[in-house]
């Protein structure tokens, strides 16, 4: 037996499973066993379908925060028997996690606080690695690079690949768009700037901007 014959490889003979029903499902993440909370999914409500082997299709969606700060949806396809999968996720979010929060501190570009919408895509490369594609729609935003601040709606665009032995991303690039974004902390000169709009392309450790 091998995992691409899916559930079926642990049930009788002539008896097969078609698809598997999380209904309001509650999971808790912890660093460890005695540790504070670090995140609470609760209303998990996901389907999952082995309707054509070694495909698995699921869909479904989740609630994150012990107070409640984001709805996520999720479909996708998992071939068992390749290790390929290719995933689509959706997420409202009014604020930014903390966990996210502490993940970004060694990154020259973060984002502190916004309410944002969230498309991406995963696709799988190899065992280990990930291609991504995400578009985000950032409204009340603060992004912080250095010591300077920029607050107001950002739309944002991003693709690379994702190492998950290493945890890290291996390349990646992307725009950001700003619509009448106030600036701060600039220089002694000109400590501020009102209103801007424009875009600002990314990679790891260049920024250039494209229009202003």
């Amino acid at each position: 037996s091998t995992l691409a014959e899916g559930p079926d490889i642990f049930l009788p003979e002539n008896v097969y499973l078609e698809q598997i029903e999380i209904v309001d499902g509650l999971v808790t993440i912890r660093k460890s066993a005695a540790a504070p909370l670090l995140e609470k999914i609760d209303r998990i409500n996901v389907r999952l379908k082995f309707q054509k082997p070694p495909n698995l299709l699921f869909d479904g969606s989740l609630r994150l925060g012990d107070k409640p700060y984001a709805l996520i949806s999720l479909k996708g396809k998992w071939n068992l028997d390749l290790a390929d999968y290719q995933f689509h996720f959706q997420s409202k979010s009014n604020r930014i996690p903390g966990w996210l929060l502490d993940y970004q501190k060694n990154h020259f570009l973060l984002l502190k606080k916004c309410r944002l919408i969230l498309n991406a895509d995963l696709t799988s490369l190899e065992e280990s690695r990930a291609l991504f594609h995400a578009k985000a729609d950032i409204d009340d935003g603060l992004l912080s690079l250095d010591k300077i601040l920029f607050q107001g709606k950002i739309l944002a665009d991003a693709n690379g690949l994702f190492n998950f032995d290493t945890k890290a991303f291996e390349r990646y690039k992307g725009s950001l768009d700003f619509v009448n974004v106030d600036v701060s902390n600039l220089s002694p000169e000109v400590p501020s700037v009102e209103a801007i709009s424009g875009k600002i392309l990314f990679q790891p450790d260049l920024l250039t901007i494209d229009s202003v």
